[in-house]
C-alpha cells in the first residue's frame, strides 16, 4: 500500500519498514533494492553512495520521519568540541514545511527556554530566547560550560506544527570564548520535538564532528 508521509520510498512510494538508504545529497529515503536497481536517487538523481538507515520501532520511525521531512540546514554550521573523533557520514536533508509559510501554527515557541546540551562536551547549560512569527523562528542561544567555555549563537528556522518539530540552524556566533584546547563550531541543524513546555532532540555539527542531545524546558 502507499507509504505514509515521511516513511515512503521515493522510488516506489511504498512504506519503508526495516533497512533503507538515504540519499547523501537530498536525504530522500529509498528501499535498498529500489535504489540499487535504479543506481541513483529518484528525487535528485544523485548517484553517490547512500547512507544506510533503519526504520522500525517508535523512535526509529520518528527519526525517519524527521529525516524525510527534513531541512536544508547543512550549509551553515554550530556546536563545538575537539575534532579527533572518527568522521561520520552526514545526511543532507531538505527543509520543507508541511504548513503554508504564512500560516500561524497552533502553539508557539516564543519565550525563554533553559536546559542542557550533551555532546562532545557533556556539561553545557543552554539559555535560549526564541521569537516566532508564523512558522518562522529566530532567537539567541547562550552556551555556557565549565569545560568548553561560552558562546552566543543566533539561530533561525521554523516550526512545523503538523510534526511538532522545531528545525533551527546557527546563522551567526557573535561570542565565541572557548577554553583551553576547545574550539567552537557552528551547528548545522537542530531537530527538536516541541511538546508544550518541552523541546527535546538533537543537533549535528560537521566541523566539530559533534552529535549532541538537547533538552530544554520553558522558563518562567
Amino acid at each position: 500500500m502507499p507509504g505514509t508521509s515521511g516513511l515512503a520510498c521515493r522510488s516506489c512510494e511504498r512504506t519503508i519498514l526495516g533497512a533503507a538508504l538515504a540519499c547523501v545529497a537530498c536525504g530522500a529515503l529509498h528501499h535498498e533494492g529500489c535504489l540499487r536497481t535504479a543506481g541513483h536517487c529518484a528525487a535528485c538523481t544523485c548517484a553517490k553512495p547512500a547512507v544506510p538507515v533503519s526504520v522500525g520501532g517508535r523512535e526509529r520511525n520518528r527519526a525517519a520521519a524527521l529525516l524525510s521531512a527534513g531541512m536544508a540546514l547543512l550549509a551553515l554550521a554550530g556546536a563545538l568540541a575537539l575534532t579527533n573523533r572518527p568522521a561520520t557520514p552526514v545526511v543532507c536533508v531538505h527543509l520543507t514545511p508541511s504548513a503554508p509559510v504564512d500560516a500561524m501554527p497552533a502553539g508557539s515557541v516564543t519565550g525563554h527556554w533553559r536546559g542542557t546540551i550533551s555532546g562532545n562536551d557533556p556539561s553545557v547549560t543552554a539559555d535560549v530566547s526564541l521569537a516566532q512569527d508564523g512558522p518562522r523562528v529566530t532567537g539567541l542561544l547562550v552556551w555556557t560550560s565549565p569545560n568548553s567555555g561560552r558562546s552566543h549563537r543566533r539561530v533561525a528556522g521554523f516550526l512545523d506544527p503538523d510534526r511538532h518539530l522545531l528545525m533551527l540552524r546557527d546563522v551567526e556566533m557573535p561570542v565565541a570564548q572557548a577554553s583551553g584546547s576547545w574550539r567552537f563550531c557552528p551547528v548545522d541543524y537542530y531537530l527538536l520535538d516541541f511538546q508544550g513546555d518541552e523541546l527535546t532532540g538533537s543537533y549535528w555539527s560537521t566541523p566539530c564532528n559533534d552529535r549532541a542531545r538537547v533538552r530544554l524546558h520553558r522558563a518562567p
